[in-house]
């Protein structure tokens, strides 16, 4: 009965964490989705950072005011985005508009995230959700402090590829000198400093946040410039979103860039560029990672 037990849990694809690496660096955690597919997430170390972007900085917003963070608990984020095959393994089907399966789920809304993540807490000890804007950048940066990208300062066009972006003038001509004209398989360029592959280009990812422009200002308001360099302990960003566009959609933080992102138009595969869309749109270069709580 136990053997027919067990295999009835495997046929509905229960989850269960398989494995958690404590020999190597990094950290991961393998969580069992069925069908032979695992989600790998890796364990990010608490510590200090310096959070937006300085001012010299090339394409930087004004959205962006440099200001210490401190994260006081680590926690495990996706080591890379979730793909295609892993959602269709917990959710039964495939929103994608360009499909394949070790390319990123996209076409995902921020309520589309929540469904899955409620699914696999559902079937696990729980303990999954979104990062927070600050968890995010933390992690993308990779220990590397005051960097434009997530490897550092170098040009994404100089040497090998880093990231899945626009190559070539925006938006009439994509050279596809990356090796990609839309959405890349997962981990095809170098991992970051933490473990963490896709972190810069291929598809935005949604983060736990509401959205604002002022959101780091908004923090000191009232407070003098001497404020910035008193750390802000994990913050979860604003109480409610404002939409820069002026309208009344309920905004959720995105970051990372995505595969549109080009060199001549935004730069928005900067580390620190923040970006928004409304939580209930998705859109074929936006998809996600996970945070499991230790």
């Amino acid at each position: 009965m136990k053997l027919i037990r067990n295999e009835c849990v495997a046929a509905i694809f229960l989850l269960s964490i398989l494995e958690l690496t404590q020999s190597s660096e990094p950290k991961i955690a393998l969580v069992n989705l069925g069908k032979n597919l695992n989600l790998e997430l890796v364990l990010i170390p608490s510590g200090k950072f310096t959070m937006g972007s300085p001012e010299d900085e090339k394409g930087r917003s004004n959205n962006e005011t440099l200001h210490e963070v401190t994260l006081s608990k680590s926690f495990y984020l996706g080591k890379y985005e979730v793909t295609q095959e892993q959602w269709e393994a917990l959710m039964g089907n495939n929103p994608s508009s360009n499909k394949g399966a070790k390319l990123p789920v996209t076409d995902v809304t921020w309520n589309d995230c929540q469904e899955f993540i409620k699914k696999l807490n559902a079937n696990t000890k729980g303990g999954y959700r979104l990062p927070t804007e600050a968890e995010w950048e933390y992690a993308a940066r990779g220990g590397l402090e005051r960097q434009p990208y997530s490897w550092g300062s170098e040009s994404p066009f100089e040497g090998k590829p880093r990231a899945n972006i626009w190559q070539g003038p925006f938006p009439n001509r994509d050279d596809k000198t990356d090796g990609f004209g839309g959405t890349a398989p997962v981990k095809s360029y170098p991992a970051n400093g933490y473990g963490l592959y896709d972190v810069s280009g291929n598809v935005w990812e949604w983060c736990a946040d509401w959205y604002r422009p002022d959101a780091y200002s908004l923090l000191y308001r009232g407070l003098d410039s001497d404020a910035l360099k008193i750390p802000l302990l994990n913050p979860k960003g604003p109480a409610s979103p404002i939409d820069p566009h002026g309208n009344e959609a309920k905004v959720r933080v995105q970051r990372g860039g995505s595969f549109l992102c080009s060199s001549n138009y935004c730069v928005r595969y900067r580390v620190g560029l923040r970006m928004h869309g409304a939580e209930d749109t998705g859109l074929s270069h936006t998809g996600f990672r996970c945070v499991l709580d230790p």
